[in-house]
C-alpha cells in the first residue's frame, strides 16, 4: 500500500530526474480563470448528513476547528506515534505548506500556490535527505491550467531537457475519463479511467471525492490525496483504471474497484484488483463524523 513516505520519494525521483536544471525561482504562467473550484458542499446531496473524514485505511485525518485539513498520519493520532505524517499549515488563502515527517524528522516540505479561485497552479518542494538537518530545494517550475467547468485540463512541467505535459479529458457525465503523459511533442503513456462495467453498469455518486492515487505509481496523478486544490472533482466513483505504454501500446496496469457504501451513501470499503492476474491488492475502511462544518481548504 502507498505511504506518505513513498509519495515524497516518488515526487522527489521526478524531481531529480527531470528538474535538476532548474533556477531557484517559481515561474508564474499566469494564473487560470474559470469557474471557483468546487466546495465540499457542492457534492454532497442536500438530503444526506454531511460528515468529515477521519479514517482512510490505516491513516488518520485531524482538521482545525475551522474545518482545514491540519494533519495525516498512519495510525492513531495520539502523542508519541512518531509514524510517517502530513502536517498542513494555511500561511494565507493562497498557500498551502505540507510538511512530512517520520520519526520525528523532517523529510520534506510541499508548498501548492493557490489562484484567486483557490486551485494550485504552482507547486514547489524543499527536502532534507535523510531526515537531516541540510535543506535542498527542488521547484517544480509547472503551470496548471483548467476548463470552463473548473477542472483541470493540462498541467505543463518546464523539466530540462523536455517539456512534460499532461492532459486530462472527460466524458459526458463530466468524470476524469483520460489522462495523457507526452515529453517534448512525444505521448508515452496514458491512463483512462471508467465509471461503469458490464458486472457493475451503475453509475455510484462520489459524495467525498478524494484525489486519485488509486494504486499504481504514475506521476499524472495529483500529489495530494485530500487538498482539494485541482479544481472540480469527478461526481462518481472510478472502478477501473488502465495504463497504457503508448511507446510499446502494452497495457502495464489493469486494476479494478469495488464499494461498499454505508446507509448515508459514503464508502466505507474499497476493494482493489489487478485485472491482469485476478490478484486482489488491497481493501480499505473509512470511517467520518458527522459534521456541523465541512472541511475547507
Amino acid at each position: 500500500m502507498d505511504t506518505l513516505f513513498l509519495k515524497i520519494t516518488l515526487a522527489l525521483a521526478v524531481a531529480i530526474g527531470f528538474i535538476s536544471c532548474q533556477n531557484d525561482n517559481l515561474v508564474n504562467h499566469g494564473q487560470p480563470e474559470g469557474a471557483a473550484k468546487q466546495s465540499a458542499n457542492d457534492v454532497i446531496p442536500v438530503n444526506l448528513p454531511k460528515y468529515t473524514l477521519v479514517k482512510d485505511g490505516p491513516q488518520t485525518l485531524n482538521y482545525y476547528p475551522d474545518g482545514r485539513l491540519k494533519r495525516v498520519i498512519y495510525g492513531a493520532d495520539i502523542p508519541g506515534n512518531t509514524s510517517e505524517r502530513l502536517d498542513y499549515t494555511y500561511e494565507s488563502t493562497q498557500s498551502v505548506k505540507a510538511t512530512t515527517s517520520y520519526g520525528n524528522k523532517v523529510y520534506a516540505e510541499e508548498t501548492y500556490v493557490l489562484d484567486l479561485n483557490g486551485r494550485c497552479f504552482q507547486y514547489r518542494a524543499y527536502i532534507y535527505p535523510d531526515g537531516g538537518m541540510t535543506k535542498q530545494k527542488y521547484v517544480y517550475n509547472s503551470s496548471y491550467t483548467y476548463d470552463g467547468q473548473g477542472r483541470l485540463k493540462t498541467w505543463t512541467n518546464y523539466a530540462s531537457p523536455n517539456t512534460l505535459l499532461y492532459e486530462y479529458a472527460y466524458n459526458a457525465d463530466g468524470d476524469l475519463s483520460k489522462v495523457v503523459r507526452s515529453e517534448g511533442a512525444v505521448a508515452e503513456e496514458e491512463c483512462t479511467f471508467a465509471y461503469k462495467l458490464v458486472e457493475a453498469p451503475a453509475l455510484l455518486s462520489d459524495t467525498y471525492p478524494l484525489n486519485a492515487q488509486l494504486n499504481f505509481q504514475w506521476h499524472g496523478l495529483l500529489n495530494d490525496t485530500y487538498l482539494a486544490v485541482f479544481g472540480n472533482a469527478s461526481s462518481h466513483l472510478v472502478k477501473r483504471m488502465i495504463r497504457k505504454n503508448l511507446m510499446t501500446n502494452q497495457v502495464e496496469q489493469d486494476t479494478k474497484f469495488a464499494y461498499v457504501l454505508n446507509a448515508n451513501g459514503y464508502v466505507s470499503n474499497r476493494t482493489s484488483v489487478n485485472a491482469l492476474t485476478g490478484v486482489g491488492l488491497d481493501s480499505k475502511e473509512y470511517e467520518y463524523i458527522l459534521a456541523d462544518t465541512l472541511p475547507t481548504f
